[in-house]
C-alpha cells in the first residue's frame, strides 16, 4: 500500500521524511516529540504570529506552531497560531508537576486518574492518566481539534457517541520523558519569551 502525504499550511515538508525513523535528537533540537511504535506527533514554535507587536495583551505572545503527525502509512502537517507563550510556559509547568507525581499515577488501581491541560484555541490539549498498556506510569494523551483536526481523522480515537471532531493519541511515558518533554518546550520558550502575559 502507497503511502500518503497530506501537505497543509505554510510549511514546506519532505514527504521522504519518516518521524518514528528519524533520529530523536535531530528533532528535539527543534521542537517536542513523542513517538510511540509508528504513530507520532512533532510540535515546534515556528516564530511569533505577530513579530512586530511588542507590547499588545495577547496578539504580542500568540507562536505559531508547526504540527507534524504520523499515524501508520498517514504524514500531515499544518502550521497555524494554536498557543499563547504563556499557555506554553503552562504546558511545562504542568508536565512537570505530573513528573513529580508519575509514581502515584503509576500505582493508581481505583477510577483512573486524570489531569488536563487545555488553552484558548481549541487545537490542542494534553492530558495525563494513570498507567498504560505498555507498563509505563503515565499515558500522556496528546487532543486534536479545529485547525490540527488531521484529514485521516476518522481512524484516530474519539469518544463514543460523538462526532469525531476531536481525536487524540495516546503515548505512554514515565517521569524521565515528561521531564524531558517539559525541558524541550523551555527551549522553545528561551527562542521565543513571552513578551506581555496577560496583565
Amino acid at each position: 500500500m502507497s503511502r500518503r502525504h497530506y501537505l497543509i499550511g505554510t510549511s514546506a515538508y519532505r514527504p521522504q521524511q519518516d518521524l518514528v525513523a528519524l533520529e530523536s535528537r535531530e528533532l528535539l533540537r527543534s521542537g517536542v516529540l513523542l513517538k510511540e511504535g509508528h504513530v507520532a506527533a512533532h510540535l515546534n514554535v515556528i516564530g511569533y504570529q505577530f513579530p512586530e507587536l511588542t507590547n499588545a495583551e495577547m496578539d504580542s505572545d500568540w507562536l505559531l506552531i508547526h504540527l507534524q503527525l504520523q499515524w501508520g502509512e498517514h504524514r500531515w502537517e499544518r502550521t497555524d497560531p494554536a498557543l499563547t507563550t504563556f499557555e506554553l510556559a503552562d504546558m511545562a509547568a504542568w508536565l512537570l508537576e505530573v513528573a513529580q507525581h508519575a509514581a502515584v499515577f503509576g500505582g493508581w488501581k481505583h477510577n483512573r486518574l486524570s489531569t488536563r491541560c487545555f488553552f484558548t484555541e481549541p487545537n490542542l490539549g494534553v492530558e495525563a492518566l494513570s498507567g498504560h498498556p505498555t507498563g509505563q506510569p503515565v499515558t500522556l494523551r496528546l487532543y486534536l481539534s479545529a485547525e490540527f483536526l488531521p484529514p485521516f481523522n476518522a481512524l484516530l480515537p474519539t469518544y463514543p457517541f460523538e462526532d469525531s471532531s476531536e481525536v487524540w493519541l495516546d503515548f505512554g511515558v514515565d517521569e524521565a520523558q515528561l521531564r524531558a518533554l517539559a525541558d524541550q518546550i523551555q527551549r522553545q520558550l528561551q527562542r521565543f519569551p513571552v513578551r506581555v502575559g496577560l496583565r
